[in-house]
């Protein structure tokens, strides 16, 4: 009769040791990040929505019409306060300099005129490409995330007003003017109303929009047989 193999015996192959809770988490993450990258690598949103940013950039600079409208009635218009309060500092600081006796310019009220004019301007556009039905999702989430950081510098310019170096909210007035322009823009850049070539009639429509009738479809029927069926 052959006596069982001792448990102790060298030559046994051991039990393999089960894996911890911790590595079969680890295994499982791994393997399902694998299969989502392999899944979403071709529908990333990321690469539609610089598609859509691209669009929107590129297509109004050619129509003189947006260009004028943004130049006189956004920036000239628009930001009348800022030119004023632009010009009347220039005008102090000349009295100032030709007289040490009268006030010294100051920067504050031209700081308040900026920081009160681009949030206003980046939230509005923000609010109407939200609100727009031709514009996708990504994009209208990405408007009013650059009209929600817009806004809070703003506010923390206002309220950091006595603390911080006037250059300081000045390039931070700057950048806030810089990227409420740009949210006008993209909001802006397919409507009609200041395009003087319809996006539509130049194969540039944003996706969803309405499509030209006189443009060839893409493609070609080459390789199939259209002969008469027997």
């Amino acid at each position: 009769m052959t006596e069982p193999m001792d448990s102790t015996d060298p030559g046994a192959t051991p039990n393999p040791k089960p894996p911890s809770s911790w590595q079969r988490v680890k295994d499982r993450w791994r393997t399902t990040a694998r299969q989502v990258r392999s899944e979403y690598a071709e529908r990333n949103s990321w690469v539609e929505l610089a598609e859509d940013l691209a669009r929107r950039i590129i297509i109004p600079r050619y129509s003189a019409s947006f260009v004028m409208y943004l130049l006189s009635g956004v920036i000239l218009l628009g930001g009348i306060s800022v030119w004023f309060e632009l010009l009347r500092y220039g005008i102090m600081a000349h009295e100032h300099h030709s007289d040490p006796t009268r006030p010294v310019a100051e920067l504050g009220s031209l700081l308040t005129a900026i920081h009160t004019f681009y949030p206003a301007l980046a939230w509005s556009s923000a609010m109407q490409l939200a609100l727009s039905n031709h514009a996708e999702k990504r994009l209208k989430a990405t408007s009013l995330a650059l009209g929600s950081v817009v806004l809070l510098l703003a506010v923390a310019m206002m309220i950091l007003t006595d603390i911080l170096l006037p250059w300081v909210s000045l390039v931070s007035g700057l950048i806030g003017i810089v990227i409420a322009v740009f949210l006008w823009w993209i909001a802006n850049a397919l409507d009609e109303t200041y395009q003087d070539v319809t996006p539509d009639k130049i194969g540039l429509a944003a996706k969803g929009g309405k499509a030209d009738p006189d443009k060839p479809m893409p493609g070609s029927t080459k390789g199939f047989d259209f002969g008469e069926a027997a």
